[in-house]
This record gives structure tokens, C-alpha cells and sequence, in this order.
């Protein structure tokens, strides 16, 4: 339970700010800059399961490309051709392998089952506090935005569609 933790933690520590925002605000990823060589081989290593998820896939990049501080302008044009990044997904409860896309929805709560990568120009969870938790590790990167909708999915589309039918 303790590797589980450290392994979430380290990740979310190594590519992502410390909090979620509060609900209806974002947060914007800035990347670590001025690394040591030891601290760079160090994330290298870190990351080779996620490395190793992204080659399985096959995806048209190198996957430590997402390691260089510069990843979102050195993989724009790439992801600009990738169907997968051009599409708006929604996920339900657990979280595994690659997760590729332009919008991915998650739950408030998700159990991480296995190893997992995401790659995403927005990620947005549900409600206010959003909780990844499982005994793997996880790699997230968002080219533009993460945050909460402070809500369900349904209840902020209703809202909107209703808003939009008003005069």
C-alpha cells in the first residue's frame, strides 16, 4: 500500500502541481526547467513503465519526447494528426493502459487497475474532489487543461443545453 502511494504521489509530484483546483477553476501544468543530468536519468527510469505502455502502442512519437520540458510544442503537430486526440471520451470508475485523447472525461473516484498513461489536451473529473488511488503507477500529461466540473457530466450538459435554450 506504501509503494502505491509513493508511486502516485512521486508521479504526480514529478509532472503535475500538488492540488486539484477548486471546482470550476483549472490548472495549468508548468514543467520542471534546469534539471540535473542525475535528476533527468532519474525520471527517465521513473517513467520507463510508462515508456514501455506508449511503445505497446505504438503510438507515432517517442515517449520520452513527454519528459523534455518542451513536450507540448515538440508533439503539437504530432498529436494534431493522431485520430485518438481528436476525440472527447468518458471513463466509468477504473483506469488502465494508454488513454489517449482530446477531452477525457473521469469520475470523481477512479481505482487505478493497472499501469496507466494518459495523454490528453483536457482532462476533467467529475464533482469537486477528484481521487485517483491503486497500487500502480500513473503518468499524466495534459497539453491545456485539468480540472473539475464541481459536478456529474450529465447534470453541467443539461445546465449548459438548458442555458442555451433560454432567450
Amino acid at each position: 500500500m506504501r509503494r502505491l502511494l509513493l508511486s502516485v504521489c512521486l508521479s504526480l509530484f514529478l509532472f503535475w502541481p500538488s492540488h486539484f483546483p477548486p471546482a470550476g477553476q483549472r490548472i495549468v501544468q508548468e514543467p520542471f526547467r534546469g534539471q540535473s543530468q542525475d535528476k533527468q536519468e532519474e525520471q527517465r527510469q521513473k517513467f520507463k513503465p510508462g515508456r514501455d505502455l506508449l511503445e505497446r502502442r505504438a503510438v507515432p512519437f517517442e515517449a520520452e519526447t513527454l519528459l523534455d520540458p518542451d513536450w507540448r510544442s515538440k508533439l503539437g503537430a504530432t498529436f494534431a494528426q493522431m485520430p485518438e486526440m481528436k476525440t472527447q471520451r468518458r471513463l466509468f470508475g477504473e483506469l488502465k493502459g494508454v488513454e489517449l485523447a482530446d477531452t477525457l472525461y473521469l469520475p470523481e473516484k477512479v481505482n487505478l487497475t493497472e499501469d496507466t498513461v494518459i495523454v490528453v489536451r483536457r482532462l476533467i473529473h467529475e464533482g469537486k474532489n477528484a481521487v485517483i488511488k491503486g497500487n500502480h503507477n500513473i503518468y499524466i500529461f495534459v497539453v491545456e487543461e485539468w480540472g473539475v466540473l464541481g459536478t456529474t457530466l450529465e447534470h453541467a450538459l443539461r445546465k449548459k443545453g438548458g442555458a442555451q435554450d433560454e432567450p
